[in-house]
């Protein structure tokens, strides 16, 4: 198969992933709270972002976009993550 396929295939999978999150982060900066997580998807979201990448360390050299990707992955879920945890019983309390 093309490699630039492969590739567009690859980013275009990560931008998907990264701009599904951003309705989520307007509605936490609009309502200095998290509603409507979903933690069953976060979950799955997050084990996704760190196990796509094992089978990819037994070769002889890294996919530097699906390294990108996960890292974002994990990086965006557990922003939302931290955000419940910090901001929701401020809320509660103000």
């Amino acid at each position: 198969m093309n490699q630039r396929a492969i590739d567009f295939l690859g980013i275009s999978t990560t931008v998907l992933s990264v701009a599904c999150l951003f309705p989520q982060y307007h509605e936490i900066l609009k309502r200095k709270e998290v509603v409507g997580i979903s933690v069953p998807f976060i979950t799955i979201d997050w084990l996704r972002g760190v196990f796509s990448p094992a089978p990819l360390l037994f070769e002889p050299k890294l996919d530097d976009i699906v390294g990108v990707s996960c890292i974002l992955v994990i990086v965006m879920d557990n922003v939302v993550t931290l955000a419940d945890v910090i901001l929701n019983p401020l809320a509660r309390v103000s």
